[in-house]
């Protein structure tokens, strides 16, 4: 193990300078496991390095955490250095090269490369701003070297399976000098590690952000990799962060019982099996510690038993209500054998209230307190027991609670770690266990029940990212439609520059400036005063197709503000229950989505001197999905129908695809609204039961995002200006703007 200057361990300088060294005890095989971390802020000012590699042959790891704190050329330069002196020293290491002489090599190689090239930046770079450790372990044997300031903590397991804690940079700034450009590496530490020790160094002092307790256990409770990520979660993401721990554990450990890495996984049933076995064993071991209270007053019934001859004495009128009670008990069976009707429940009590109090008016006053003071005594005591009792089982719950709780922390901080990886599906799992876990727990208290409503959130919260969820809380009001016509229900609108259009119920429609935030009436509400519950909307050039109640088609034409209904044959005598379902336009051509009892048809009207030729002609030629539940409809040059259960059909030429888009979590299952246009690489997807959009890739049908936010109330229509970045949801009377982050990371 190691140890500061005289205790355990060897530390050397170059010129040989040695402190006591204590000889090795019996050597056992042991396996090394390690786990880096290194993560650099946005804006970062400092340099950061780590590099770990097993050594090739050898049971052995070659290691170094490097922080310069100026992030400059020169800086990258030097970690350069360093890191090309690794692997050079990483490739000629050997399973008989002498690993004391090959760490000394290394550091020579180093030191040498630094003091010929430290003239380059000296006026940039002083050694006091490099902060290094430079480690190579072989076996059980360990070599150090440093210079400046990093926490390196040495936990040394003890025979009674304690740990002895050493902060070993310390020792390396014991022996070192002021650092200069000839040896920055000037102080080597060496010691033997055993099963059981755990090295961790970093650039940032652990010892003071976390309690002492709590790194410790992380230390030496998780394998390596789960105790980097956790001690990662202490420190905030704009902090420079490198880390890495080194554990030795036996063969039989490393591939046995321990199992230091993946650790077992536990669904939410066998969680709540184990909190209940825990519960049940902790009540069964209590209840074998519980005081024999019936023991113990028969113990002191036989010790009172001596008094009882004195029938004036205190003890007197216990002995004179017992000699009642099996008197009467006596009598009263007597009674039951001779006769054969039994006395009133009324008789017997008047008898026995006055038996009672005529033998207890014949004991002293004195020995009736005492016997009064005495009878209230046992109950308190037996009180007493019972709660002592309770308590216990009550820790015992506690106890077996905080356990089960210890192993679902672990799990979050495990699907962390998967998340960072990028192993979805592990995640996913561990998150969607623990999450089902607590919802059947039971909490002991309030305190726990913070904790855990605290880690439940964070929970969905990594759910959310595996969702790709963008929860907005409070999106932005655009504008209120109430504000200049409180009567109106918008139905549609579709973006025009700087404006949106809106369409309402009464036929009236008006414009919203995005950037004033103003309304204006730019169409009146028909004279006849007709509603429409519902209008469906396709915009091209300056003429936008309106289809009204599934059942009458009008177009509106924003350069004259004017609307005019269109005559288009669609319906046929023999099948009056079709439904215009939805229309798009796309190239001067009309294409209307219609249901009826022959089943779905895609519609499509040519349009010629600005006229459409009727009849219109059936689009489809060939598909194998059923589109009898069709909701919507988009055209981009294909032809896009989106069902009901948000699933997408893509015709390409009147024909049907093999193209569908990749599942969603949740899943869609009241899709309402599509909209792509000719330029949007996207296909959004309207769902208002969930008020949420989901948007796919349109290339390939991949999931990209989603956005939710539970202010969408009565969510109607969406419209998406992928130039301005953003996301127009109309929703009641409001019209609500959300940020588009997925197209952020195009």
């Amino acid at each position: 193990m190691f140890a500061s200057q005289g205790q355990l361990g060897i530390m050397y300088t170059k010129i040989g300078k040695k402190c006591k060294y204590r000889p090795d005890m019996n050597r056992l095989e042991i396996q090394l496991k390690t786990s880096i971390i290194e993560e650099s802020a946005a804006y970062s000012r400092q340099y950061l390095l780590t590099y770990a590699e097993p050594i090739p042959e050898c049971n052995g790891h070659l290691f170094a955490i490097i922080t310069i704190s100026k992030h400059h050329p020169a800086s990258e330069s030097l970690g350069q250095i360093i890191k090309e002196a690794l692997e050079i020293s990483l490739q000629s290491t050997e399973p008989e090269t002498n690993a004391a002489h090959q760490f000394e090599q290394l550091l020579e190689s180093i030191n040498q490369h630094l003091s010929q090239i430290s003239s380059e930046w000296e006026n940039i770079l002083s050694p006091t701003d490099i902060h290094a450790m430079v480690g190579m372990v072989v076996d059980q044997e360990m070599y150090l070297s440093g210079t400046g300031n990093l926490c390196a903590l040495f936990l040394h397991k003890l025979p009674d399976q304690r740990y002895q804690v050493f902060n070993l940079f310390r020792s390396i700034q014991t022996e070192h000098v002021a650092p200069n450009w000839q040896k920055l590496f000037a102080v080597v530490l060496d010691g033997d590690i055993h099963p059981g020790d755990i090295f961790c160094v970093s650039n940032e002092a652990l010892e003071q952000e976390i309690l002492p307790e709590d790194l410790h256990h992380i230390l030496t409770t998780l394998p390596p990799q789960g105790a980097a990520l956790k001690l990662r979660r202490y420190f905030s993401e704009e902090t420079d962060f490198a880390l890495f721990i080194l554990k030795a554990q036996t063969i039989e450990e490393s591939s046995g019982s321990l199992k230091p890495v993946g650790p077992q996984r536990t669904s939410a049933e066998s969680s709540i099996r184990q909190l209940d076995t825990n519960q049940e064993k902790t009540a069964r071991l209590l209840a074998d510690q519980k005081p024999a209270i019936g023991n113990r007053i028969m113990d002191t019934w036989k010790k009172m038993k001596k008094g009882w001859d004195d029938k004036g004495g205190t003890i007197g009128i216990g002995r004179k209500t017992i000699r009642f009670l099996f008197l009467f008990i006596r009598r009263h069976i007597n009674h039951q054998e001779s006769s054969e009707h039994l006395p009133s429940t009324k008789n017997i009590i008047q008898k026995t209230h006055s038996w009672i109090r005529q033998h207890i008016r014949r004991v002293p006053k004195t020995s009736r307190y005492l016997a009064l003071a005495s009878i209230f005594f046992i109950i308190v005591l037996i009180i007493s027991i019972s709660a002592i009792s309770q308590s216990r089982v009550q820790q015992a719950k506690q106890s077996a609670f905080n356990q089960t709780f210890r192993s679902w922390e672990e799990k979050r901080d495990q699907a962390s770690g998967a998340l960072i990886y990028g192993d979805e599906t592990r995640a996913r799992t561990l998150i969607t266990e623990t999450l089902a876990a607590l919802e059947k727990t039971t909490v002991p208290s309030p305190e726990d029940q913070t904790n855990t409503d605290r880690l439940a959130a964070d929970l969905r919260n990594m759910l959310d990212t595996l969702r790709h969820i963008t929860h907005i809380p409070n999106p932005p009001v655009v504008g209120d439609l109430a504000s200049i016509s409180p009567t109106s229900d918008p139905q549609a609108m579709h973006l025009d520059g700087d404006h949106l259009v809106v369409f309402a119920d009464r036929g009236d429609v008006y414009q919203l400036s995005i950037s004033s935030k103003t309304w204006e009436r730019i169409l009146s509400p028909n004279s006849s005063g007709k509603k429409f519950s519902s209008i469906q909307i396709s915009k091209e050039n300056a003429s936008t197709y309106l289809l009204r109640d599934h059942s009458e088609i009008a177009t509106f034409d924003t350069g004259n503000n004017t609307s005019s209904k269109i005559s288009l044959l669609l319906r046929s005598s023999s099948d009056k229950k079709t439904q215009w379902v939805d229309l798009s336009s796309y190239s001067g051509r009309l294409y209307i989505l219609s249901l009826g009892t022959s089943g779905a048809e895609i519609i499509r009207f040519d349009q010629a001197d600005g006229t459409f030729a009727l009849p219109g002609t059936k689009w489809i030629r060939a598909r194998t999905t059923d589109l009898s539940d069709a909701t919507a409809m988009a055209v981009d040059g294909t032809v896009f129908v989106l069902k009901k259960n948000g699933g997408i059909v893509r015709f390409v030429s009147g024909s049907e695809t093999g193209w569908k888009t990749e599942s969603v979590d949740p899943p869609l299952t009241n899709a309402s609204e599509l909209w792509t246009d000719t330029k949007s690489p996207y296909l959004y997807v309207l769902e208002p039961s969930t008020k949420r959009l989901v948007v796919f890739n349109k290339e390939d049908g991949t999931f990209v995002a989603q956005y939710q936010s539970d202010a969408l109330d009565d969510l109607v229509d969406v419209v998406v200006s992928e130039n301005q970045k953003a996301i127009y949801f109309l929703a009641d009377s409001k019209v609500y703007r959300v940020d588009a982050s997925h197209l952020n990371k195009k």
